[in-house]
């Protein structure tokens, strides 16, 4: 085994609701120390922990959320999300471009500074991205 990749548990789609999953502030410093602990060990295999694997992929970008910073998800129908585990479509392919769609994200007050995890992962970045959603049918 070469590299293991940790996903935080995000309180969406069946797990809605469900916020006793996502890991606490010191759940996931743990996950970060055991990270550093194995990839400083050339026998252990590469940890990379979501929120944490910016910087070795894109060296350019501060570890963190990298929704709507470095990545985007389009579903089939062609809404894009800031990232897969998001319900909130900015935009669609079929009736935008990718960059008119790109710049409304990155630059919508949820996401155009960096977050240290995983926004979802957050209870009042749920609740303002909730409110956002029910104002409009794309954010």
């Amino acid at each position: 085994m070469l590299e293991v990749f940790v996903f935080d548990v995000v309180p969406t789609g069946r797990l809605e609701g469900e916020c006793g999953c996502v890991l606490s502030d010191e759940e996931a410093e743990a996950v970060n120390e055991l990270r550093k602990t194995c990839n400083g060990n050339p026998e252990y295999p590469r940890i990379i922990h979501q929120t944490m694997f910016t910087t070795m992929a894109y060296p350019c970008v501060a570890e963190g959320c990298p929704a709507a910073v470095v990545q985007v998800h389009v579903r089939a129908n062609g809404d894009v999300t800031p990232c897969d585990f998001s319900a909130s479509a900015f935009g669609n392919l079929r009736k935008q471009s990718l960059a008119e769609i790109w710049e409304a994200m990155s630059q919508h007050e949820l996401y155009a500074k960096p977050s240290p995890r995983c926004r979802l992962a957050d209870a009042a970045f749920r609740a303002k991205l909730a409110e956002a959603s029910a104002q409009r049918t794309t954010l």
